[in-house]
């Protein structure tokens, strides 16, 4: 699962039987486990990593271009 991963990544370990685990992602993914308890079930159950920093790579995002005119308007502005 991806979790692993993102914990593995950021030097965290989920402290939960795998019992545990199932039940709440599956409350979760049900819709009977608000994303709020989970968040406080996962940080209740966390050991490890960095404080409050997640390894991901910085993204450098581009300034959008300016939009073009619909062709309608391009064609109209043309005449």
């Amino acid at each position: 699962m991806s979790y692993r991963t993102f914990l593995a990544m950021n030097g965290a370990e989920l402290l939960a039987s795998d019992e545990e685990k199932y039940l709440s992602m599956l409350s979760l993914a049900e819709g009977n486990l608000p994303e709020a308890d989970f968040a406080a079930w996962l940080r209740a159950h966390l050991r490890g990593g960095a404080a409050g920093e997640v390894n991901e790579p910085r993204v450098a995002y581009e300034t959008p271009k300016r939009a073009r005119k619909p062709a309608a308007r391009r064609i109209a502005a043309a005449r």
